[in-house]
């Protein structure tokens, strides 16, 4: 494992060392992919709740909390779940481009390549 200290004493190597430490990291699975099955649905409400926009990720996190709590298993850190609750509103904008017509998506495509060439 890398750590901090390896890094900074590598020298020369600092950069490759932390990128690698980091591509390690990409498939390693999170507190909430590791839950029980049981905790399913209450993934799958605190899933909703964030893509529905209404509530407060804190608020999110309680509840979902809550619900393991009440199913017997551990609940997950604050930060754990703020980095699945930006993973899945991420997930879920690029759901949302899936589901537009192609000639919306076309049109929305040569808008980009406009901005891109007025940019440079």
């Amino acid at each position: 494992m890398t750590t901090l200290r390896n890094v900074v004493a590598g020298g020369h190597n600092r950069m490759r060392v932390s990128l690698v430490s980091i591509g390690a990291k990409k498939n390693k699975r999170n507190s909430i992919e590791l839950l029980p099955d049981v905790a399913t649905s209450a993934i799958e409400t605190a899933r909703s709740a964030l893509l529905e926009k209404r509530r407060t990720q804190r608020d999110v996190h309680y509840e979902l909390c809550r619900a393991l709590v009440k199913l017997n298993v551990d609940p997950i850190s604050a930060s754990a779940f703020n980095r699945w609750a930006v993973r899945v509103v991420r997930e879920g904008r690029r759901d949302l481009l899936d589901d537009l017509p192609p000639t919306v998506l076309a049109a929305f495509a040569s808008l980009v390549e406009a901005i891109r060439k007025v940019k440079t």
